[in-house]
């Protein structure tokens, strides 16, 4: 090619590139937003409440002085728009000298294969780095209570994203509490053997999730789930997560902890999960509604 003509096309690239501007990078990420019930045991004493929780992660920076908040329906009975916290995280994993033993399946022992061992920044998996992140401010969603409905229209305002609006239906209303029916009396269980646990059948609940954690005889940090992968449902959905194994389907009831995993005391969390319902804008957006049972199983 003529020397001119190489010439030109290089001029013709950089008028380009000021008239139209570079391409913007495509922005990766999701919103969750999730209506909740939560029972909390503790001995005999047993606590319901509800509550609201929203959260997104994308893969560009806030620049300063980023702003997000969220136009709410007046059935919830919280002010709008309701302010969310917005904070750049930093990249890179967990300290090297961190380590965690992973366990998964409702069993009595441990399959074959296990445990995963997660050390340095592996124990971090699953954890959204880099980028930037945002929140419901909790401080601003006290006034949820038995009266309050989830369905409605919301619309994420996101100063340097960009809108993102999602319609919560009857299906995402509260659930009702999830009741734990087994173990009767948690304190007295003895972790080091297979914990079984039941619960009850909560109404419009699509799915079921368990989920444990504590340290072993060695003293390292310990987590189980009653399914691998369980935390990657929201990227699926509740539907698709069912089909593909990674939550329990609904008539699913009891799940038994492995024994020898754990010693002294285990915090265990159950959760029933409605179906889901998927929102618009400049990022994907998910919608459900839980109901979590937490409980500590055996003494420190």
């Amino acid at each position: 090619m003529p020397r001119y003509a190489l010439t030109l096309a290089l001029v013709l690239s950089l008028l380009g590139s000021v008239a139209f501007g570079a391409p913007k990078p495509k922005v990766v990420g999701q919103m969750n937003w999730s209506a909740n019930t939560q029972t909390f045991r503790y001995g005999t004493t047993v606590t319901n409440m509800r509550n609201v929780a929203g959260d997104f992660h994308a893969s560009v920076r806030a620049p300063q002085g980023a702003t997000a908040q969220m136009d709410v329906p007046s059935g919830l009975g919280i002010p709008s728009p309701l302010p969310w916290i917005v904070e750049n995280v930093q990249a890179g994993g967990a300290a090297g000298a961190s380590e965690v033993w992973r366990y998964w399946g409702c069993s009595a022992t441990v399959p074959k294969g296990q445990p995963e061992i997660l050390k340095g920044s592996g124990a971090a998996a699953g954890v959204f780095v880099g980028g930037s992140r945002g929140y419901a401010d909790p401080m601003k969603t006290t006034g949820i209570n038995e009266a309050s409905r989830i369905k409605g229209d919301y619309t994420l305002h996101i100063s340097y994203l960009g809108d993102i609006a999602i319609t919560m239906t009857d299906a995402q209303e509260f659930l009702d509490p999830l009741i734990v029916t087994a173990p009767a009396e948690p304190s007295t269980v003895d972790a080091t053997k297979a914990i079984a646990l039941a619960w009850n059948a909560v109404p419009r609940a699509a799915a079921y999730g368990v989920f444990a954690s504590g340290k072993n005889k060695a003293g390292k940090s310990v987590i189980w789930s009653s399914t691998r992968g369980m935390n990657a449902w929201s990227d699926l959905g509740v539907a698709k997560a069912v089909k593909k194994g990674v939550l329990l389907p609904p008539d699913h009831l009891a799940c038994t902890i492995p024994a020898g995993i754990f010693t002294g005391q285990v915090s265990v969390s159950i959760t029933a999960y409605s179906t889901e319902t998927w929102g618009k804008g400049v990022l994907p957006a998910l919608g459900w509604a839980q109901s979590v049972a937490v409980l500590q199983i055996g003494t420190p």
